[in-house]
């Protein structure tokens, strides 16, 4: 799968979350959006650090071998 598109559902998902939380009315619902929002930032964070990553190693790539 694209990274882009796995990016921008992770994003699309935390914003409908972050609404949701909002609306939450009690403890134990605003407790389950938050800990579903943390699960979605680290998994955001997982592909960004990925894609930095894979960016910096195409970097390398074109300087040559000398």
């Amino acid at each position: 799968m694209d990274p882009d598109k796995l990016i921008d559902g992770i994003s699309k998902e935390m914003s409908a979350a972050l609404k949701d939380m909002g609306k939450a009315k009690s403890v134990e619902e605003r407790l389950m959006y938050s800990e579903m929002i943390k699960n979605l930032t680290k998994s955001f964070g997982v592909f960004v650090g990925l894609m930095n990553e894979l960016a910096y190693m195409e970097e390398d790539d074109d300087q040559g071998p000398f």
